[in-house]
């Protein structure tokens, strides 16, 4: 009889576990969790009405019901959470640090940190020889070609990272910052000092994101103004008492996203908002997207047409992998005031920002540009440059 009445309770909990989801599922709590994941989920499918979509349809449903089941959102954050409790991280391209900080690792980042992943001779040679024809075209064309480097997190707070993660020997940026400062003329802008500096007064990069913050941002455009002053003297920062502090309300990154852990960590995030507003303005652009996000922009009129190619580091938090936004949405309740975009395009006469790592003479030629800046993450050092100069 107790045997009976076992089976029976394991039978009974075993129909709840199937059904609890489906129930769920149908009628979900208006406080439920939701994640926000880098990627769309898959639709309900449609009933079919062929064979080629009879066959389909039980894959499609298949990945529309692993996406969507009930309790899908609870379970994966309690993994997360559970991992996270003993120091693990649920993906692979985030691990925890100390005091909450937590590290991006894809694109070998932690590798190439403790200096296990060097540039061969050939690839510091290669990278050269890209850098020196994009600017020595841009020299024959009256121009100028400058290179900027966005610091990994890990270069700046590597002191924030676990036990084990401790850099021991030269990282690619290194390499490749010594190398070209031996046997070439172009030089690399590596804003590591300034923002190293800089972080001895305040904190210049987010725990819960891989981008710096408006603080580090800000020493970021500084150093950009700095080194573009040497070529067109009028080209000078505005000023940090020119910006505003203004709290924003607790807020989690893209390392959060990532885990699965959207509103169960946050941290609190400044602003800095320019007095006056920006001086320059968005223009319609005859420049195809192709894919890309991108801008057009007008500034002062005495300044040179530009080119700008960048990653997420120029833009703010709130457009940052979402491409529907362009890189000078309106400000609105909510989104951040400090902007790369509109605060470098001050200086240009005329300007196309676009979110690439690949050098594009064709988008070059077409906005007849003098000056081209390049502004990369560190961890895109972990392969070949993007994009070729013409042949002299």
């Amino acid at each position: 009889m107790k045997r009976h009445r076992t089976e029976c309770a394991l039978i009974a909990l075993f129909v709840a576990g199937m059904l609890l989801p489906l129930a769920r599922h149908w009628a979900p709590a208006r406080n439920a969790v939701r994640l926000g994941e880098n990627r769309r989920q898959a639709e309900a499918p449609r009933l079919p009405t062929t064979l080629a979509a009879a066959r389909q349809f039980p894959h499609d449903f298949d990945a529309y019901w692993n996406d969507s089941f009930g309790f899908r959102d609870d379970l994966i954050q309690l993994h997360a959470q559970s991992k996270l409790a003993f120091g693990v991280a649920s993906m692979n391209d985030v691990v925890r640090g100390r005091d909450g900080w937590l590290f991006y690792t894809g694109d070998h980042s932690m590798e190439i940190h403790r200096g296990e992943r060097p540039m061969s001779p050939e690839e510091l040679v290669a990278w050269q020889r890209e850098l020196e024809a994009r600017a020595d075209w841009m020299a024959a064309r009256g121009g100028h070609y400058i290179v900027v480097i966005a610091p990994n997190k890990e270069s700046i707070y590597g002191e924030m990272l676990a036990e084990g993660y401790e850099k021991r020997g030269a990282t690619r940026l290194d390499q490749l910052v010594l190398h070209m400062s031996a046997h070439s003329r172009v030089k690399i802008l590596d804003l590591r000092g300034a923002l190293l500096e800089e972080k001895t007064r305040q904190q210049v990069y987010t725990l819960t994101d891989t981008h710096w913050n408006d603080h580090g941002a800000y020493i970021a455009y500084r150093e950009i103004s700095r080194h573009l002053a040497g070529l067109y003297p009028q080209m000078q920062a505005r000023p940090r008492d020119s910006f505003t502090v203004r709290a924003l309300p607790p807020w989690y990154g893209d390392l959060v996203q990532m885990l699965g852990m959207a509103g169960l960590m946050d941290e609190p995030r400044d602003e800095l908002v320019p007095h006056p507003d920006y001086a320059s303005s968005d223009t319609p652009s005859t420049v195809p997207a192709s894919g890309r996000r991108w801008a057009s922009m007008r500034g002062s009129a005495e300044g040179p047409r530009a080119v700008v190619f960048h990653d997420s580091f120029f833009l703010p938090p709130e457009e940052r992998g979402d491409a529907a936004r362009a890189a000078t949405a309106a400000k609105s309740a909510g989104q951040s005031a400090f902007r790369m975009v509109p605060l470098l395009a001050e200086y240009f006469s005329s300007s196309v920002f676009t979110w690439s790592h690949e050098f594009d003479p064709e988008l070059v030629q077409r906005q007849d540009a003098t000056l081209v800046v390049q502004e990369m993450v560190e961890r895109v050092l972990s392969g070949p440059p993007q994009g070729r100069a013409p042949q002299m």
